[in-house]
């Protein structure tokens, strides 16, 4: 067994070498580094990591950096014994095979250490998933960066002070590096207790009894990070819900004694209408500029939107909307021409749902938004769906859903119509069309089978919400 003082000389032979290695470390930092912003910038405004207001651009992250030094890298060697890794290497101390050795060094995995800090929790959770997209990851590896894919497929991982964390082992040509993502507080309380446990050994025998105390404290900061970040969206929120509040107001000003005398004195919640109405403002049509509202068409039909008549009919909230919005119009509602404005009323609907799907991230492409947004509508109103167009919350919640299906179903490589079989009859459902008239036209043992497949792929998905894949459940015992 070697003496303490050999595996000293050891040591300090391991660390002269690291010394010799840390410049061209340095160097390897620095491109890693440079590569990493590049990419991180070119994404991340898909992934909500910039924020604009009107006078710049934020960036709710930085890089921070570090290469071990000399001493750090020698505590290392005792603290965690990492000295044994180098046995072999300096078995001899007369003779080191000094490439060997330097070879040996640049196994480890955290000389050269990367973080990402962000401003909040939910940054560092967009920052990871930018991080693991697989346009970043391809990117990344053009450049020569690889990610652990283990790692990868784990995260996050729990800290002793029982608060989350990114981190992902990697490798940039012949050397490895270690990627955490975490946000500001996290980092800082880290460092506070990486102080107070690693480099002061005096407090080392009564940790275990500080460590509870610790991890509350750790949780306090998760309470706060969640307190900053509704600090953030009513920051965020405050200039688009002031405007929509005036609107509403003008808006309720201008027809609520109209609206009142059509229902003959009772009143009507404008809260129902009042969001699909201003987003519909917001694309640029002028929903105030009436002094009438014409409710004399409503009983004309029209063969096309014949099941959407039926039923908007039975509804007070569509018919009052609806008739607002023609009202607007510049030319007349007869029964010759019926047919052209109700597909006026649906463009203006179907413009301000793309609208919205692109300002919520939800499909960032303004083509394929458009694509996906007729579809549905075209699907709804084919299979007599209801209540597809006033409740906006729920129409783009189920463009979530849609598009999450969308993605899972990928793997299984299923051609255009089987995808589009799935997709519809997950939204005739959710919208309670008649999904039986709908069947009748596709097989409905093929699509049956994809549903099972989609439900298997779904569930392979980390934080998918329960209530996707109830419902193709739901879909499935129905149908079989």
């Amino acid at each position: 067994m070697r003496s303490i003082e050999e595996k000293i000389k050891g040591i300090e032979i391991i660390s002269t070498k690291y010394d010799d290695l840390r410049k061209d470390l340095v160097n390897t930092q620095d491109t890693i580094v440079e590569y990493l912003k590049e990419l991180i910038n070119k994404y991340a405004e898909d992934f909500s990591l910039i924020k604009n207001n009107s006078i710049r651009s934020l960036k709710l992250f930085r890089i921070v950096y570090r290469v071990k030094e000399k001493e750090s890298f020698s505590e290392k060697l005792i603290r965690n014994n990492d000295y044994n890794h180098f046995y072999h290497e300096v078995q001899d101390l007369q003779n080191v095979n000094q490439t060997n050795l330097k070879n040996k060094i640049k196994e480890l995995d955290d000389l050269i250490g990367l973080k990402i800090l962000t401003d909040l929790s939910i940054d560092s959770i967009n920052m990871f998933k930018l991080i693991s997209s697989a346009n970043f990851i391809k990117d990344a590896r053009d450049k020569g960066i690889e990610f652990n894919t283990t790692d990868i497929e784990s995260q996050p991982v729990t800290m002793k002070n029982g608060l989350p964390i990114f981190k992902i082992r990697c490798t940039y040509d012949t050397y490895k590096f270690e990627l955490q993502i975490k946000s500001k507080l996290e980092s800082a309380w880290g460092d506070m207790e990486h102080a107070i446990f690693y480099k002061d050994y005096k407090v080392t025998p009564v940790r275990d009894l500080a460590q509870n105390s610790m991890n509350h404290i750790g949780k306090l900061l998760l309470e706060i990070d969640d307190f900053l970040k509704e600090i953030r969206h009513a920051n965020d929120d405050f200039s688009s819900n002031s405007e929509a509040i005036l609107f509403m107001n003008n808006f309720e000003e201008k027809y609520a004694t109209k609206v009142g005398s059509i229902l003959k004195g009772f009143s009507f919640n404008f809260k129902k209408i009042a969001s699909l109405t201003y987003n519909i403002s917001k694309i640029g049509y002028n929903v105030i500029n009436t002094e009438n509202i014409n409710i004399e068409y409503l009983s004309f039909s029209c063969e096309k939107y014949e099941k959407y008549i039926n039923y908007r009919n039975t509804d007070f909230n569509l018919q009052i909307f609806e008739s607002i919005i023609l009202s607007n119009e510049n030319s007349e509602v007869k029964a010759e021409n019926i047919e052209q404005h109700l597909d006026n009323v649906f463009n203006l609907i179907k413009g301000s749902y793309v609208k919205s799907i692109v300002d919520n991230n939800i499909i960032q492409d303004s083509e394929l938004s458009t694509i996906w947004t007729e579809h549905f509508f075209e699907t709804c109103i084919k299979y007599n769906c209801k209540e597809f167009t006033l409740n906006t919350k729920n129409v783009l919640n189920h463009f979530e859903n849609l598009k999450l299906i969308y993605e899972s179903i990928e793997v299984l490589e299923l051609d255009d119509e089987k995808t589009i079989q799935i997709l519809n009859t997950y939204t005739i459902y959710c919208f309670n069309g008649d999904i039986g008239a709908y069947i009748q036209t596709i097989d409905k043992d093929i699509l049956l089978e994809n549903l099972e497949k989609s439900k298997t792929e779904l569930k392979k998905i980390t934080g998918l919400e329960e209530v996707v894949t109830k419902n193709i459940d739901s879909i499935i015992n129905k149908l079989g």
